[in-house]
């Protein structure tokens, strides 16, 4: 494993700088981390050599997230409210000290100082006019640019640049330039900005497509140690569109209830520890899945290839076999490396058509294999039900659903519904993931988990307000909040556009799901104990938890000394930053994709619902996903937020939830923004959209429900995240 224990033992000096161990930072080696301390005036040393803490608040390290001139430091205990990050840029690695608001609403810190610099880099613009903006504006919108005066970029008009960070200055930025990304007029543009924007790379070297070519050739023979399941009826079930199939499902009806076979490629036998191969899965440490392409963490040669489980082919697999009885409880269960060859490559639609539609020419087609997938379908209604009860919920997924004609160009927008066959392999896949983990959390031996933190108590409170504005009550105690609450309340939420509204919110109270070495359950599965097995093609941590499986189980190895935690340690970490990274870079070619099919609409009226409120806005979200932003600089009139409601000086109140008519005045598709009118308030004489209203367009039907008569409907593959048991955590 690969050896990066840095990130732990600053953690472990943290923890004892937090639990008054101080006699253990007196080590020489520890010098450099003390000495910062007594720098900041958090420790001081005696004649004697003796440090005394000089603060009872404690520091932990995390990555900062800025959303302006604020942000928040996301740590393993939490996240923290940074009310100043001037000096310091999204992506930081940042030493934080821990304090509570005045008003005790949320955990805030400030920041001692800089770790590690993640983003060295920065997109700008060359305007019209010569000058220099930078494009990343959520992020960035506070800061400016400083450029090297020698350089003439007047020659750069209308390009976008990649800069090199230099320094830091307050929210100065100097830069220089380091290379142009593209021209305005590039058809590539928006996807070379998100790439360049996210740091993503796109390629592999010759040497690692070399290495990778070597394994897609090797035999898929069957083997002494591996189970011979190839005369079994495996079953694939992906999207259309999906490559990369990275598990496959058999069930067996039996006298007391069911046997489950889940089994995943075996991507651990060919990527072998350390090779450069393994190296730069760590690095990406996940797939991306854009709208119309991927960026792969392993080359197509291996995820499209050799461990893709296509059908009528062998393919080396890892196993759980699970016994579930009739109440589905798992009673029984092992795993074991094996050998499978699936029989049937079926998609989502097939599977839907079959158990919602009984569609007769659907069910001819794969008459061999109806009545298991009507019992896996049971099977799996038996599990979603077993988990609502012990607490775990589902949050309304708003995620949209694009139309493409036969050039590739939207011509709608709808929300994603999913139905039987993704809960199906869904719940599949928590119960195969539950069951591994629990495995190896019996045996008390080091491993991934899966975590997802309870709710800020503080964030929750703020929830208990807000749901009454819906007509609904939040039960429970903000100190021992149960996830079950939740489910109840959405229950009885009848309208899609509010329960999304809510979901969202509730997202927003809680911690972000991660990986760790320490197992503390999962919040929002509500689940002792999970982890991620299922998806080892696109997802390094699953990678290392079949290497870990092997190990422990296979080759009985036992490994618990200390450099092996810090090597999964400092996995988890790389691991849950990358994985928010690609979701950011996901997010911002949607918001693109959305901005650049509602430009048509331009000057249009919609009817939506105020979905968020920022101390800048309001948000208002249409049927069919898409939001727009409408600015308090544009109305007129002051205004005040209090408690999820905006109060305006001539009495009109504007609360979330409310249904308001807006108009689209603007689209920004490489910002990926859209900008509405509300058509019920008068706007400031002047404001940044005033002269465009003229040049407009007559309205015309939002056309995100229009019959497709060529190409077809396509789901992202971040579906393909969801039916991993990954769902919204």
């Amino acid at each position: 494993m690969i050896k990066k224990s840095q990130g732990l033992e600053l953690d472990n000096l943290m923890q004892n700088y937090n639990e008054n161990k101080l006699q253990l930072l007196s080590d020489k080696e520890n010098t450099n981390f003390t000495n910062n301390l007594i720098s900041h005036n958090l420790l001081i040393k005696n004649q004697y050599g003796k440090l005394k803490k000089t603060s009872s608040k404690k520091i932990y390290q995390g990555i900062l997230s800025v959303k302006s001139k604020f942000g928040f430091v996301i740590t393993s205990v939490g996240d923290f409210y940074i009310g100043d990050v001037k000096g310091y840029i999204d992506g930081d690695q940042v030493v934080i000290i821990a304090r509570k608001k005045e008003d005790n609403k949320s955990q805030e810190a400030s920041i001692l100082y800089l770790l590690k610099r993640n983003k060295t880099e920065v997109l700008g613009f060359i305007n019209c006019f010569g000058k220099i903006n930078i494009v990343q504006s959520k992020q960035f919108e506070a800061y400016s640019l400083s450029v090297d005066s020698k350089v003439n970029f007047k020659k750069y008009l209308n390009n976008y640049l990649l800069l090199d960070i230099v320094k830091v200055r307050g929210y100065k930025i100097d830069v220089n330039l380091k290379e142009v990304v593209a021209n305005s007029n590039d058809p590539d543009l928006k996807m070379k900005l998100v790439l360049s924007e996210f740091n993503l790379k796109t390629e592999f070297t010759d040497q690692q497509i070399k290495e990778a070519m070597l394994i897609s050739e090797t035999d898929v023979t069957q083997q002494e140690n591996r189970r011979d399941l190839t005369n079994e009826q495996f079953i694939t079930i992906d999207g259309s569109d999906a490559k990369d199939l990275d598990d496959a499902v058999l069930l067996k009806k039996e006298k007391n209830g069911y046997r489950l076979f889940v089994s995943i490629a075996d991507v651990s036998y060919y990527i072998q520890e350390g090779s450069k191969l393994d190296q730069e899965a760590l690095e990406r440490s996940t797939s991306i899945y854009f709208i119309d392409r991927v960026v792969p963490m392993l080359p197509k040669e291996i995820s499209n290839g050799i461990c893709s489980l296509h059908p009528n082919v062998n393919r080396y697999t890892l196993t759980a076999e699970m016994v579930i009885n009739k109440q589905g409880k798992v009673i029984e269960s092992e795993i074991y490396p094996s050998i499978i060859n699936s029989k049937f490559r079926m998609t989502y639609d097939d599977v839907n058509e079959i158990v919602i539609n009984q569609n007769p020419k659907i069910i001819e087609k794969f008459q061999t294999i109806t009545e298991t997938l009507c019992d896996m379908n049971k099977l799996a209604k038996v599990l979603n039900n077993n988990r609502l009860k012990r607490g775990s919920f589902n949050l309304a997924d708003k995620e949209p659903v694009f139309k493409f004609d036969i050039n590739g160009n939207i011509i709608g927008i709808s929300a994603r519904e999913r139905k039987d066959s993704e809960k199906l392999i869904e719940e599949f896949m928590i119960i195969a993931n539950e069951t591994v983990a629990s495995t190896i959390f019996n045996m008390n031996l080091p491993f991934i988990y899966r975590v997802h933190g309870q709710p800020n108590p503080d964030k929750l409170k703020d929830l208990f307000k807000l749901f009454p504005l819906f007509d609904v009550q939040l039960k429970g105690n903000v100190e021992e909040f149960h996830s079950s609450s939740f489910k109840v309340a959405l229950d009885q939420v009848n309208d899609p556009i509010d329960k999304r509204i809510l979901s969202d919110s509730i997202i927003r109270s809680l911690q972000k799901a991660f990986y760790s070495t320490n197992n503390i359950g999962h919040f929002g599965l509500a689940s002792p104990m999970y982890t991620h097995f299922t998806s080892p093609i696109r997802r390094y941590p699953d990678l290392i938890v079949h290497r870990m499986l092997r190990k422990y189980l296979f080759d009985q190895k036992k490994l618990v000394h200390q450099e092996v935690v810090a090597d999964l340690n400092y996995i988890c970490k790389v691991a849950s930053v990358q994985e928010v990274q690609a979701f950011k870079a996901e997010k911002k070619i949607e918001d693109q994709k959305i901005a650049e099919y509602m430009k048509q609409f331009i000057g249009n009226k919609f009817i939506g619902k105020v979905s968020s409120i920022t101390n800048f806005g309001f948000f208002v979200e249409l049927e069919t996903t898409q939001r727009g932003l409408i600015r308090f600089n544009q109305l007129d009139g002051h205004q005040e937020v209090v408690n999820f409601q905006i109060n305006f000086q001539n009495k009109q109140k504007i609360k979330l939830g409310d249904t308001i008519r807006v108009k689209l005045i603007n689209a920004d598709s490489v910002r990926g923004e859209i900008d509405f009118e509300p058509l019920d308030f008068k706007l400031k004489e002047g404001t940044k959209y005033e002269d465009d209203r003229s040049k407009q367009k007559s309205s015309t039907r939002l056309r995100s429900n229009k019959k497709v008569r060529s190409g077809d409907s396509v789901k992202r593959k971040r579906n393909k995240v969801n039916k991993n048991g990954k769902s919204k955590y």
